[in-house]
């Protein structure tokens, strides 16, 4: 990776932070030999390829597999929010209305139980979107009355939309110990299940629950979205239509036959769809943001802000909206000469802030924005927030940053959907795309060829130990990590931690 004429210098650095990572004189001892082993191959071959007119990177050249969850992420244990989480698994596209779970029908007796109370409360919280407090009170109700069926429901429930879809099944199944016959806590279990990925083991379960109750609507729109999800648009849209047939007003299944069209590509179909989820409820932002991105791809710039402005208008916490009215910005500024750069730095902030920090495309996206405006230092800091976020693994997220390093004026400007490695999108279902590896693979070739006066920034150099972890060239991701550490004069942590990290996983192997 290093130039030839720094070959001997890097190698000797190298060594002197291993020495300084690792305090004990034999374990010293032992990673020197190891590390040297390992990395004399790697320096050897810069070396030789500083002669050539051109370097290549071989991914197969060394790969061994460890898994490095950086430091200083602000990642929680869950690691993505439930959304994110979702599309990773392939269930679930950006815009798409999501699984519905459902609740028993409530006692009408005047005098409840003391866990039933709990339960109503708790009901509320969560109709008030605040599931974390509504987590807490059915954690209460539950212990009150162990054997109370609504108290497990409603928990899984919470459980489900905090991201916990493991802990969530846990608690649907012990609802269907209290009450076997239960068609909602079958349904649930199957959102559950769908939730985590297991797409064929929901449907099932839905199935289950229309046995128990034929005229359960929810359970023919769960089953419309799984096998939209298993790329069988045919009978996706057939469920959606008895789900509409079953419920008199459903926005919901509307807006996701839209979202099956749209990836059909029958474009006008999808947005009568979204106009007929409009219609049936004026406030549904999410019909309002499908129908913005629809003008967004036409180039009708104007009335697509005004109706991402109507979707944060009605629902302010709606971060994509706002990534997207940040991308509106962005383009219009750079292909109009407008001067809204910075609304969209604003934009993209405000999307990060509302999902916690924990908006990789967000981050990469502001990256973008901050180049443009010349702001390369703030730029490079973003990257990395992306790349902790996406553990290296998003091969568009590298190619921007080469781009920036290299000084280019193009870059990969777009949501969720566009993302090339978002398995979560209808679209991939009918166009296969190359595999995440595969892509990954190229954007890494193009980083590695970059010369290396270009990547001087420890911000840099962590971004590119990330991505060739994510692909298992552990002795380059070191190589990268060192250049980290030395460009910060030791003053990155989370590098310094990487190689420490990296170093055992050697001593290990």
């Amino acid at each position: 990776m290093f130039k030839a004429s720094k070959s001997n210098c890097r190698k000797f650095e190298f060594v002197r932070t291993m020495r300084r990572v690792y305090s004990s004189c034999n374990r010293r001892f032992l990673v020197l030999v190891f590390v040297l082993v390992a990395v004399s191959g790697v320096f050897a071959q810069a070396v030789k390829s500083s002669d050539d007119k051109a370097r290549r990177y071989n991914p197969t050249s060394s790969t061994f597999a460890v898994r490095f969850v950086p430091a200083s992420s602000t990642v929680s244990a869950v690691r993505f929010n439930p959304l994110e989480r979702s599309q990773r698994y392939g269930v679930q596209q950006v815009g798409e209305a999501v699984a519905q779970a459902t609740r028993l029908a409530r006692p009408t007796r005047p005098r409840l139980s003391a866990a039933e109370i709990l339960v109503a409360k708790a009901d509320k919280l969560i109709d008030s979107e605040d599931y974390l407090a509504a987590l807490s009170v059915y954690r209460q109700a539950v212990d009150t009355d162990p054997k109370l069926a609504s108290a497990r429901l409603g928990l899984g429930i919470a459980l489900l939309e905090i991201g916990d879809f493991e802990a969530a099944e846990k608690e649907f199944l012990e609802a269907l110990i209290l009450a076997p016959k239960d068609a909602e806590s079958r349904l649930n279990l199957g959102v559950a299940l769908y939730r985590s990925g297991r797409i064929d083991a929901a449907i099932v379960q839905y199935q289950q629950a229309l046995q128990i109750n034929p005229n359960l609507a929810a359970a023919y729109f769960n089953l419309g979205m799984a096998y939209a999800h298993l790329g069988d648009f045919e009978k996706a849209l057939t469920n959606y239509q008895v789900a509409v047939r079953k419920r008199k007003l459903y926005a919901e299944a509307y807006n996701n036959m839209g979202i099956i069209y749209e990836a059909m590509g029958q474009l006008e179909v999808a947005r009568k769809h979204f106009e007929q989820a409009i219609a049936q409820r004026q406030n549904y932002a999410l019909a309002w943001y499908n129908l913005a991105r629809l003008y967004f791809d036409e180039g009708k710039y104007q009335e697509a802000e005004a109706q991402f402005q109507q979707a944060v208008k009605l629902r302010p916490v709606f971060a994509e909206a706002y990534l997207e009215l940040g991308n509106l910005y962005l383009i219009r500024a750079t292909t109009m000469n407008t001067p809204e750069m910075n609304r969209a730095v604003e934009a993209y902030r405000r999307a990060i802030e509302l999902r916690k920090g924990e908006y990789p495309l967000a981050h990469e996206n502001l990256a973008i924005a901050l180049t443009k405006l010349g702001h390369r230092e703030q730029a490079f800091a973003e990257y990395r927030q992306a790349f902790e976020q996406n553990e290296g693994r998003s091969a568009d997220t590298l190619r921007n940053l080469v781009s920036t390093i290299l000084g280019r004026g193009s870059f990969l400007i777009g949501n969720e959907l566009k993302r090339s490695d978002n398995p979560g999108n209808l679209k991939s279902k009918k166009e296969p795309l190359a595999t995440t590896r595969e892509q990954l693979e190229k954007a890494v070739g193009e980083y590695y060829e970059a010369e290396d006066s270009f990547k001087d920034n420890a911000d840099i150099r962590y971004c590119g130990g990330l991505a060739f972890l994510a692909l298992g060239d552990i002795y380059s991701a070191i190589e990268e990590f060192a250049a980290a550490v030395e460009l910060s004069s030791g003053r990155d942590k989370a590098a310094e931690k990487a190689l420490d990290t990296l170093i055992e996983a050697i001593l290990y192997f």
